[in-house]
């Protein structure tokens, strides 16, 4: 089970957050016992990735900043991925549009992103688990 403050679509003040575009702007205080401003949080970006990345996230006792960070590291996660692999990121129906497939293709990158373009994703959910100083992402497409 895993263990912490959980936030969920309805914690926020919009069903999704989308990935692509949010940059955060909300300015909004929430405090998670045993965190303060300026700890450092650690996150495991796996979805869609064959090659999990974990990154450093900053809490500022504002929950639509820390969702910002995470849509930022998986922005870089998905251009170093671009740049990294030697397969062209593609929808699948643009080789097959029998498939009736709109999916993105896997690519061989640093990460071996597959099945979705960035703009597919959204945060459905975090949970912070103050005692481990760790985020669980729920990411869905």
């Amino acid at each position: 089970m895993i263990e912490g403050n959980i936030f969920n679509t309805d914690d926020f003040k919009f069903c999704h957050i989308n990935i692509a575009d949010f940059d955060g702007g909300i300015v909004e205080h929430y405090r998670v016992d045993g965190l303060k401003k300026g700890d450092f949080l650690s996150a495991d970006i796996t979805y869609p990735l064959s090659k999990p990345a974990r990154v450093i996230l900053t809490w500022n006792e504002n929950r639509y900043d820390l969702a910002a960070q995470i849509c930022r590291e998986y922005r870089r996660i998905y251009k170093e991925e671009d740049e990294s692999s030697e397969i062209e990121a593609k929808r699948i129906c643009d080789e097959n549009p029998e498939s009736g497939l709109i999916n993105r293709n896997r690519t061989n990158g640093k990460y071996g992103i597959w099945g979705h373009g960035i703009r597919d994703l959204v945060i459905e959910g975090l949970v912070i688990n103050p005692v481990r100083k760790n985020v669980f992402l729920y990411i869905g497409s």
